[in-house]
């Protein structure tokens, strides 16, 4: 039986490292080190990466995955059309593409002939992996969701028979060791990448979304309400499956690792798993909530701005308000009205507490000065109109307004005169030929009419008129 070695933190131990002691044990600052030395570089455009995409779907169908100079410029071909590049330019711009691949690892010379000859190419490893990303299958359904856990539940059953059965250093290597890096991981990696093109695809949805109500408006509510309502559906299908396989798959994991004899390298491989799923798993919630708050979100602005405006006519007003502000800007005056007079619910009053107040905070007592505050300068204007007109019997409101409110502003005097006309109408009568009253400037900005008021006649006072 092998002993379980005791491995300082933070350190890796190597694919070969079980049962040989001789193999380097790799800590994350020594891998970090190795590749800052290697020199690893990338500088990748849109032109790069298609042309990637376009070599690698060419060695799928090839027996042997090599192409030659002249096939690589082929290539290019298509990849000139979508750019819209010159013709004549083709074989220059094709060869410095091959060279800026060549010069960062990504495209591999095979054979061994010289500069003078065309060689024959394959993708590194770095450049098929680029190519898998953007050519593979990256969505996540319930179907290939549900096929990878069931092959994992069943590769870790036969795992965890192995490790309790226990062997020699060749037993743990190939029983478990293999499994458990190849098969396990890889399948827990398909799935990490499956979720990460799912969410690339969820933010495209949420961008044609915006699209559709910006082009179609209240059209294209149907048509949007349907994707997020699918959309949901799918998540809670992934979101069921998982629940239903992550907890086994994490206990039988946890079973392999809590054997005695198990050897170092396997315990890091199965921690390494059930953090992987349990991230998984963490993505799946989190993704249902914040799909729910957008689903929440999109409903809202159906019902409140959709819905409210279906022909987008009160929208296009005012985005083409707020368009012309600065050539054409605009402000808001109001007056301030009597507030209306409504019932209210009389509320309880609350019952007393008695506080207890520490005999220091007593003894600091003392008498501030109050200063009552300024009256308003509008109710003084108004209480002195008031009065005049009791006393002459008559007033020119505009005239009276100038004398008594100078230094106003031109919305000071437009709230006087809207807030003392109702005042004075109370208290007298206004002439039968209101309408031919002379208008007065204020300033240039504010002009008002002139009206006469006379106290109502002793008869009407009594009558409450």
């Amino acid at each position: 039986m092998i002993a379980k070695p005791s491995l300082p933190d933070g350190t890796i131990p190597s694919s070969e490292s079980v049962g040989n002691s001789t193999d380097e044990v790799l800590t994350i600052p020594g891998i970090m080190a190795e590749a800052w030395h290697a020199g690893y570089a990338l500088d990748l455009g849109k032109e790069e990466l298609t042309f990637i995409a376009g070599i690698h779907a060419f060695l799928n169908d090839r027996i042997e995955a090599v192409v030659d100079e002249g096939k690589l410029r082929e290539l290019y071909i298509p990849l000139n059309e979508l750019i819209h590049g010159d013709p004549e330019t083709i074989a220059q711009r094709s060869t410095r593409l091959i060279a800026r691949l060549k010069l960062q690892g990504l495209l591999l010379r095979t054979d061994l002939g010289g500069v003078s000859t065309e060689g024959e190419f394959t993708l590194s490893p770095l450049g098929m992996a680029l190519g898998e990303y953007m050519e593979g299958e990256r969505v996540l359904t319930r179907q290939s969701l549900e096929f990878m856990l069931v092959r994992m539940r069943t590769e870790l059953a036969a795992i965890v028979a192995a490790a309790q059965a226990g062997g020699d250093t060749a037993h743990w290597e190939t029983q478990v060791v293999m499994p458990l890096r190849f098969v396990v991981l890889q399948l827990v990696a398909s799935i990490d990448q499956r979720q990460r093109g799912l969410d690339a695809i969820h933010i495209q949805l949420r961008t044609d979304i915006s699209k559709l109500f910006e082009q179609s408006w209240a059209k294209a509510v149907d048509t949007c309400t349907a994707m997020l309502v699918s959309v949901g559906d799918t998540l809670r299908e992934l979101n069921a499956v998982l629940a239903e396989h992550t907890e086994s798959l994490s206990r039988m994991l946890l079973e392999i690792g809590d054997i005695d004899a198990c050897p170092a390298e396997v315990t890091l491989l199965t921690e390494r798993a059930r953090n992987q799923l349990l991230r998984i798993r963490a993505w799946s919630d989190s993704r249902i909530n914040a799909w729910t708050d957008y689903f929440r979100t999109v409903n809202e602005y159906i019902r409140l701005v959709i819905q409210v405006d279906p022909d987008n006519r009160l929208r296009t007003r005012l985005r083409d308000q707020l368009r012309q502000y600065p050539s054409h800007p605009y402000t808001l005056l109001g007056v301030e009205p009597d507030p209306f007079r409504h019932l209210r619910t009389v509320q309880r009053a609350t019952p007393e507490t008695v506080l207890q107040l520490e005999e220091e905070m007593l003894n600091r007592r003392g008498i501030e000065n109050y200063e009552a505050p300024l009256d308003d300068p509008i109710n003084v204007i108004i209480e002195r109109l008031v009065e005049r007109l009791e006393q002459a019997g008559q007033i020119d409101l505009v005239a009276a307004v100038l004398e008594e409110a100078t230094g106003f502003t031109d919305e000071q005097w437009f709230t006087l005169l809207a807030r003392a006309t109702p005042s004075l109408l109370r208290l007298g009568i206004v002439p039968n030929q209101i309408v031919r009253q002379a208008w007065i400037s204020f300033t240039p900005r504010l002009e008002a009419q002139s009206l006469q008021i006379t106290t109502r006649p002793e008869k009407e006072s009594d009558l409450g008129l």
